[in-house]
This record gives structure tokens, C-alpha cells and sequence, in this order.
């Protein structure tokens, strides 16, 4: 019977470890409360000579690894020699970690080619988004050598089963400060009549606000428009003070200098976890502004910034989010192509000014509660024990 307690682990992650965290530092934080020893491989880096392994703040089970790569690019090399130093780099990960792997949970691909050189009795590929704009998008080879390969929404499962790929779907996670306060919250939401009678007046948003995807046009109209709400972002808004990827191009630098500029917005920053759970209950409402499908290069049939709204129980505006159709936990623009976002967040708005019934409250929190990180693991732990995919 398979199971994480205790296993050595190694995370290989695009994104670099610090203040805002999405799957993969929420599922080794998780590890690392199991005992597991977490070893979380960042994006290989010019600026880091060798291997560095340096200690976590936020968890003693957990080494953070940086490395710089033996080589700079795959295409200007023929395949059996990058091949060659592929197989060096992973040698030299593993001898300056030390304890071999247990299992290799990877979220990014295209930088080892094959996990089973790592040495791991089980390889798990993590699919948390796909490239839409191309009918038959490039997808990692390292899924090939994957034991299990889990991917975060219905859509992006398809593509990969299309692929001929065996494939399992399971949702985001909610990480523990969220999960604490929607506990809290779950007991006093039964009540008759409806709640939140007033109209809503403090609107948030979290996230990564340089990443291409986010529809900044209908955004700015939106604020625009309702000059009496105030609304607040949370997430990295400058790069040097972001451990997720963004890039700030002329369109972001744009954004943001209109948001910096409009009186009723304010940009908190990225924030400790616990610290934008506490803020974000002050909100009356959440919203989700992304592009259009066959307009935007990602794949946004989910998201995980989802669950930690739905554990507040405030309702949420959103474009379509192919995951969350016909759950009624969102109210979500009925047709994904649809480019009237700006008067559907008006229509909500107003309707959300009668309140709403309670049972969609407790629904939205229960919903949440059932997709904590440690049931997603749990899950995990469940497939690798029934064989699956």
C-alpha cells in the first residue's frame, strides 16, 4: 500500500519558491507535513554556479535547490549529444542533494526529457495548463516516462487523452489558511432569508497580474464603470518582487500604471497566505477577467485562485470557466466567446444587491472544503494504489 509519509521527494517546478504560492508549493508544503523530505527544484538558473540546496522558511522538511545548467538550449545541439548532458545534469542534481528520490512529482517540462533517470519508483507529471492557440500544441516529453499524469480540468484531460496519453483529472487545492477560515465560516451560514443584503461595495481580485491571459481592457472598463465600488488586487504587480512568472511588457506596464492611477483601486502586493485570507474577507464579491478562448495562448478551464473565493462564500463573477459549468458556484458569462463581460458584471451586480440564499453559501464552502490539499493527496495516494490512470 502506497503512501507519502516519509518518502523523499523531489518537486521540479517552473516557478521559483517565495511569498505567493500556487500548486506546487502548496502540494510540497503538504509533503513536508507528512515527513515527507522535499527537495523543490526550481528553474534552472545563468546566474548559479553548481548546485545550491538552501532551507526552506516555511517548513524544515523542505530544501530549496537552485542550479545552473550545463547547457543553454536543446536546438543547437544534435539530440544524442543534449541528450548526453541532460543525463549529467540530472546526476549532478541528485549527487549534490544527496538521498535519492522516492518520487518525482514534476509540474514543468521540456528540462529533463525523461523522469526516470532521477531513479524514482514512481514518476508523477502534473498538467496544470496547455497551449490552446495551436490545434495540436507541443507537449512535454517528459509525460511519456510519467507513471501517473494528472491534469487540473476536464479540458485539458481531453487533449491529453487525444494525445494518447492515460490521463486522470483532479481538481486545484485549497491551501490551509483557506480551509481554516472556511471552517469557521461553515456553522453560522444556515439562517432563513437571504445574506449579504446590500449591495456589494468592495470587490477582489487575486493573482498574477503580469501573465498574458488576464483581460485588462474589460478590467479597466469594468472599474471604470462603477466608480462608487472600491476595488482590491492582491499578487505580483513588479517583477522584482515575484517568485511566479510575468513578464512586464508595454501591455502590463500599461495595465498596471492604469490601475496605480484609478482612485478606487488599491494593489496590495503579494502577501503572506495567512494575511490575504484575513484581508479577503472583507470583500463583497471576487471576479475572474481572462480572455477569450482562441484569443488568449492558455488554457483557462480552471484555475485555483477558484477555491480560496468559494472558501469565503462570497460570490464570484467570472468569463467562462469550462471546469465549474452547470456547479452554480459562479456566476459565469453563459457563452465562453461571449465579449460582454463589462455588462454582465453590471447585471450580477445589481442582482446581488437583493442578497442570496444561504444554501449557495454553505455550497460554495462545502465545495472548497472537499478540495483541500490534503484530500488531493489523499486522492493521489488512491490512484497510485489502484493502478490508475
Amino acid at each position: 500500500m502506497f503512501r507519502f509519509e516519509g518518502k523523499t521527494v523531489y518537486i521540479i517546478s517552473l516557478e521559483r519558491w517565495g511569498v505567493m504560492k500556487i500548486s506546487k508549493h502548496h502540494y510540497a508544503m503538504e509533503l513536508a507535513a507528512r515527513g515527507c523530505r522535499v527537495y523543490f527544484i526550481e528553474s534552472p538558473d545563468l546566474s548559479v554556479k553548481g548546485v545550491r540546496i538552501e532551507p526552506c522558511a516555511d517548513h524544515p522538511n523542505i530544501r530549496i535547490v537552485r542550479y545552473g545548467p550545463v547547457t543553454r538550449g536543446r536546438r543547437f545541439l544534435p539530440g544524442f549529444l543534449y541528450a548526453l548532458l541532460v543525463r549529467w545534469q540530472v546526476r549532478l542534481l541528485v549527487d549534490a542533494i544527496g538521498p535519492r528520490p522516492d518520487v518525482v512529482i514534476c509540474f514543468r517540462g521540456d528540462v529533463f526529457d525523461d523522469l526516470q533517470r532521477f531513479g524514482a519508483s514512481l514518476n508523477i507529471y502534473f498538467v496544470a495548463d496547455l497551449p490552446t492557440l495551436s490545434p495540436k500544441p507541443a507537449l512535454p516529453e517528459e509525460l511519456a516516462s510519467a507513471d501517473l499524469i494528472l491534469a487540473v480540468s476536464k479540458s485539458i484531460c481531453r487533449k491529453l487523452t487525444d494525445a494518447g496519453y492515460k490521463v486522470s483529472r483532479i481538481n486545484h487545492g485549497l491551501q490551509p489558511v483557506f480551509e481554516d477560515m472556511a471552517k469557521r465560516l461553515e456553522l453560522p451560514i444556515s439562517a432563513s432569508g437571504p445574506t449579504n443584503r446590500r449591495p456589494p461595495a468592495v470587490i477582489g481580485y487575486s493573482g498574477n497580474l503580469l501573465i498574458d491571459c488576464v483581460d485588462r481592457d474589460a478590467m479597466l472598463e469594468v472599474i471604470r464603470s462603477h466608480p462608487g465600488l472600491r476595488f482590491i488586487f492582491w499578487g505580483n504587480c513588479r517583477t522584482d518582487d515575484s517568485n511566479l512568472f510575468g513578464l512586464m511588457d508595454d501591455g502590463a506596464e500599461a495595465f498596471l500604471n492604469a490601475l496605480r492611477e484609478a482612485p478606487n483601486v488599491t494593489l496590495r502586493g503579494p502577501v503572506p497566505a495567512a494575511q490575504l485570507a484575513e484581508e479577503m474577507r472583507e470583500c463583497d464579491l471576487f471576479w475572474i477577467c481572462y480572455l477569450r478562448p482562441g484569443i488568449t495562448p492558455r488554457d483557462n478551464s480552471n484555475t485555483h485562485k477558484i477555491l480560496e473565493y468559494l472558501a469565503t462564500g462570497k460570490p464570484v463573477i467570472s468569463r467562462t470557466v469550462s471546469d465549474y459549468t452547470d456547479t452554480g458556484l459562479l456566476h459565469m458569462l453563459p457563452d465562453e466567446r461571449a465579449d460582454d463581460y463589462p455588462a454582465f458584471f453590471s447585471q450580477v451586480l445589481e442582482g446581488l444587491s437583493a442578497g442570496e440564499d444561504p444554501g449557495i453559501v454553505e455550497k460554495r464552502i462545502h465545495w472548497a472544503l472537499d478540495n483541500t490539499y490534503t484530500r488531493q493527496l489523499d486522492r493521489i495516494e488512491a490512484m497510485v494504489n489502484a493502478g490508475r490512470p
